[in-house]
């Protein structure tokens, strides 16, 4: 399901990166993690070879896979060595470890974007809008305090994720079959189908919610939805 226009970034991405289409889950409208796409579907022939394209693309991410690297190693120090005492006394995540894994995750939905074909290089810089975005809505949320034992209340919420994993992990043939051919479209038309592009949104908006849970960020537990 489409939502409303959202604000207007062209001063960031002038014209092409319009962002205007908001991706929302069926029936979890109000869940506090929404995935945000825009809607300019023209793309460049060069990225339609099957391989080279691919190759090129994946090159190109070198910086990200670093900086992920980087941002995940603090963001996990962070909460095994001070964030959980916040979670545990208050159920309560420390506002700098809630902005590091939401880096993480917006990251990486914009690095599987950029990989799925989506027109856009993301932004190498923190907190900087992109052609893809994760918006949340975190403000005043709070969780189970119990949530907060060191280690064990984040190996608790990775195995309550088992059946989200598992569905991630067949979805992604799915989605795998469509990046395979839609390469084709790309190379005849200069242009990723609108279809093709609303399938790859749907994933990564799956996968940025179920992250968002599996890194203890205040949010309930993950709907079984792709709309």
């Amino acid at each position: 399901m489409f939502e409303g226009p959202a604000p207007d970034r062209s001063d960031v991405y002038p014209d092409l990166f319009a962002v205007r289409e908001v991706l929302v889950a069926r029936g979890s409208g109000d869940y506090p993690v929404q995935f945000v796409i825009n809607d300019e579907r023209a793309e460049s022939r060069f990225w339609g070879h099957p391989l080279l394209g691919v190759i090129v693309r994946a090159v190109a991410l070198a910086p990200h896979v670093l900086a992920m690297l980087v941002i995940g190693a603090i963001g996990l120090l962070w909460l095994v060595l001070v964030g959980w005492i916040p979670i545990l006394l208050r159920g309560r995540v420390p506002s700098i470890q809630a902005e590091i894994f939401e880096e993480l995750i917006h990251r990486g939905s914009r690095m599987g974007a950029y990989m799925y074909l989506l027109p856009g290089y993301p932004p190498l810089g923190i907190g900087r809008p992109g052609p893809v975005d994760v918006r949340f809505n975190l403000e005043g949320r709070t969780m189970n305090r119990w949530w907060g034992i060191p280690i064990i209340g984040l190996c608790a919420r990775q195995i309550a994720l088992a059946p989200h994993f598992l569905v991630l992990f067949v979805l992604g043939f799915y989605v795998g079959l469509v990046w395979l051919i839609v390469w084709i479209p790309i190379f005849i038309n200069a242009r990723i189908p609108n279809l093709a592009a609303k399938i790859f949104g749907s994933y990564l908006r799956y996968w940025a919610r179920v992250m968002s849970y599996a890194l203890l960020l205040p949010v309930p537990y993950p709907p079984f939805a792709l709309r």
